[in-house]
């Protein structure tokens, strides 16, 4: 993959695997079309809560805006949007910077099961559930049953979501990938937690659930179960899949 996707990694040795996924997914698309590279003109974003690291011009294909980033971040007048998570994201643009967004939804990370065949990763005794941290709340579920670190690869973690029943999770990506499989999932934003709601607001809502309530407790957490399954976002985004930007 060349360099002109862009995507967050704290550091080389910090590899939080939301973040991860942006070149896996693009990389995957890619080889199913056979692209060589993004022309050299050009800049994708495509995946997490990094709109505020685009320039004018910057090519978005499902990046969203960052809740506990201030809005003056954003130095850019001009992006070239494809479709971004949620409509959140899609009002803050317009209010902020006049940009009209498409009416579509979808973050790129829901692709992840169009790409793995879980029935190979799959074992015969299941976890009841299991907890995912984001990077920055790890500390607060040192003690939790059946963690999952975010730090660990990005395909280890889709193993323990596709042998899960239920995924608990305050890390964005594990709630998506889980929906992506199928396997029910809730939001944990336990007291101290680090995450703005915004982002879990704005994918919920993207994907056409409102007001879903978040838990507060592992214990919580399972007595609520899953959200229900909101709309299939596939289809969004792989008909606004930017082609044109691709050698």
């Amino acid at each position: 993959m060349n360099y002109n996707l862009f995507y967050y990694r704290k550091s080389n040795k910090i590899k939080n695997f939301g973040d991860e996924l942006s070149p896996v997914i693009v990389t995957e698309i890619m080889k199913k079309y056979g692209y060589i590279k993004i022309k050299n003109n050009m800049r994708l974003l495509s995946l997490g809560s990094i709109l505020h690291f685009a320039k004018d011009n910057d090519i978005i294909w499902g990046s969203g805006i960052n809740g506990k980033i201030s809005l003056e971040r954003l130095k850019f007048e001009f992006l070239d949007i494809r479709i971004v998570r949620g409509p959140i994201t899609a009002e803050i643009l317009y209010n902020n910077k006049n940009i009209i967004v498409p009416d579509i939804y979808g973050d790129p990370g829901y692709l992840i099961s169009d790409f793995i065949d879980k029935n190979q990763h799959l074992i015969e005794n299941k976890f009841d559930y299991i907890v995912i941290p984001n990077l920055n709340d790890i500390k607060l579920f040192e003690n939790s049953k059946n963690l999952v670190n975010p730090l660990w690869d990005w395909l280890d973690i889709v193993k323990y979501i596709v042998n899960s029943d239920f995924v608990i999770s305050s890390a964005l990506h594990g709630v998506i990938l889980a929906e992506s499989f199928n396997v029910p999932a809730r939001v944990i934003l336990p007291e101290g937690h680090a995450e703005n709601e915004l982002k879990y607001k704005d994918y919920y809502e993207g994907t056409g659930r409102q007001n879903v309530k978040f838990a507060k407790t592992i214990t919580e957490a399972i007595k609520m179960g899953g959200v229900s399954f909101g709309n299939s976002i596939k289809e969004n985004l792989m008909n606004t899949f930017p082609h044109d930007i691709f050698e």
